[in-house]
């Protein structure tokens, strides 16, 4: 009799836990706003399950904000991708076309160092939600980047009938992020 009593007591004092945990199991993170069950008495049960349910919803905000990222990084890769794509297709065609041929290269060119430039700032941002990128800001001479800049992509431009220029007020200068990826 006493053992009978005494699983029937622990079989009781447990069910909390039991439903805690078959809860736990079919918990998703689709956002559907499910929790843990809390049972009304103030106990030790109770006490495990409301931290538990304060914890779901910033993993539930954390993983939508990760698909919508990977969504718009998906969303962004793709256009990038089907022109390089057509633009060798193209390429494959204009054999006898030299000159088209070299543009449709070129174009190619163009959509790969902006997938690149897209996998850096991917990049980066990864670093700053891991902490990895230290920040630390330090001056820098405005004239002298965009100068730079404009050196690195005359050529480009001028392939394109246009042409960059760089008038900035002297002296000007502007903090940026020390240790770029």
């Amino acid at each position: 009799v006493a053992s009978a009593v005494g699983y029937s007591l622990a079989r009781r004092g447990f069910a909390p836990v039991e439903q805690i945990r078959r809860t736990a199991d079919r918990l998703s993170l689709t956002g559907d706003g499910s929790r843990l069950p809390v049972p009304d008495r103030r106990d030790e049960i109770q006490r495990l399950a409301l931290p538990l349910n304060a914890m779901i919803e910033p993993i539930e905000v954390a993983f939508e904000n990760e698909r919508r990222f990977v969504a718009d990084a998906s969303h962004e890769l793709r256009t990038p991708i089907a022109v390089v794509k057509t633009e060798l297709e193209a390429a494959l065609s204009l054999r006898d076309d030299p000159e088209l041929l070299l543009e449709s290269l070129r174009s190619a060119i163009d959509e790969c160092d902006g997938l690149a430039q897209l996998a850096d700032d991917l990049l980066i941002v990864a670093r700053l939600a891991d902490g990895q990128l230290p920040l630390a800001c330090q001056h820098i001479d405005v004239s002298k980047l965009l100068g730079d800049a404009r050196l690195r992509f005359v050529d480009r431009a001028t392939r394109h009938d246009r042409s960059i220029h760089v008038d900035v007020d002297g002296g000007a200068s502007t903090c940026r992020r020390a240790g770029r990826a």
